[in-house]
């Protein structure tokens, strides 16, 4: 291989390892402990969320 060869092949080689870094993956945990959720809560469901998902559950019966 040639000089240039290499030199093009270590540039689209960095290319590819900066193009799997997307910014919405920075800072996320690397360390994950088994059957523990580290992400951002739910919010509570209100009354009403609560009375239709019951009535849909019923219906399917």
């Amino acid at each position: 291989m040639t000089r240039r060869g290499g030199l093009l092949l270590a540039v689209g080689a960095t290319s590819l390892l900066f193009a799997g870094c997307k910014a919405e993956e920075q800072n996320r945990p690397v360390h994950l402990e088994k059957g523990t959720y580290t992400g951002q809560q739910d919010e509570a469901l209100t009354d009403q969320q609560r009375k239709l998902l019951r009535e849909r559950a019923e219906r399917g019966r």
